[in-house]
């Protein structure tokens, strides 16, 4: 780059956090060296705000906007809701009929709380890689019918969700946006929402140029943050088709990877 972002939007899993789900102390810096110079720092995750997004955001203890639920809410510094697109209950319905007839797990999203029907091995994976704590009801399924839903998560297998994928995304066509962010996680949310339209929606809020914005991931999730921001960063390990759409690459989140961009651009200027 031959000039400063003035708005950077970074991936959690895979992207911003090493293995250890750890932001490392040469990332924090680095990210809060180049918000010093006037860049929007902002978070930009698949994952709720409560409990799994909120100690990053304290961690960084930057002013800065988030982006969760893949787009889906955007949160201004305090954890107010500035924006939230959610799944009409309709939609909802074919999910948790799928889910319903053959016992999966699923995570219910709403009003950033996240509902379980009961514990299982995936959901406990689901915990421990993330740090939510869901709140358990038996009923959950009928409690939830004619609710609408920030998000909703299918947690299995990889083969499964990969078959999963292809299934919906027939069903629904355009109806939802479907899509995997780790190999076991299949994904729900409003068809206008992603990680690209809510970065859009904060540059405009902020009155800068999308031009001069920049984004970092590795899923697929991040696809569109990559496209639309100015410039797109994936990861070095990051999946064929987010590196296919990047417009450099970054190295590995174990490798600071983040953290050596930044120092490039600081050092650079």
């Amino acid at each position: 780059m031959t000039a400063l972002p003035t708005l950077a939007a970074f991936d959690l899993d895979g992207t911003l956090l090493n293995s250890a789900k750890e932001i490392t102390p040469r990332t924090l810096d680095a990210v809060r060296a180049l918000a010093a110079t006037g860049c929007v720092c902002c978070l930009a995750s698949g994952r709720m705000y409560r409990d799994c997004m909120d100690g990053y955001a304290a961690q960084l203890g930057l002013p800065s906007p988030v982006i969760a639920y893949n787009g889906a809410m955007i949160l201004g510094p305090d954890g107010e809701i500035w924006d939230e697109t959610s799944i009409p209950a309709e939609l909802c319905q074919p999910v948790l009929d799928e889910v319903i007839a053959h016992d999966r797990h699923l995570n219910i999203y709403h009003r950033d709380t996240m509902y379980c029907r009961r514990p299982t091995a995936w959901g406990d994976l689901y915990i421990e890689r993330t740090g939510a704590r869901p709140v358990y009801r038996d009923d959950v399924y009928e409690w939830f019918a004619g609710k609408t839903s920030t998000k909703l998560l299918i947690v299995d297998a990889p083969e499964t969700i990969s078959r999963l994928r292809e299934e919906f995304s027939e069903r629904y066509g355009g109806a939802l946006y479907i899509t995997i962010t780790e190999r076991e996680y299949l994904e729900f949310i409003h068809p206008d929402s992603n990680k690209g339209r809510a970065l859009l929606a904060l540059c405009a809020h902020f009155g800068l140029d999308p031009a001069d914005s920049v984004g970092f991931g590795d899923a697929p999730n991040d696809i569109p943050l990559l496209e639309l921001a100015g410039r797109g960063y994936a990861m070095a390990d990051a999946r064929g088709s987010v590196k296919a759409v990047a417009d450099a690459l970054a190295p590995s989140n174990d490798e600071d990877g983040v953290a050596q961009v930044i120092e490039g651009w600081l050092a650079a200027r």
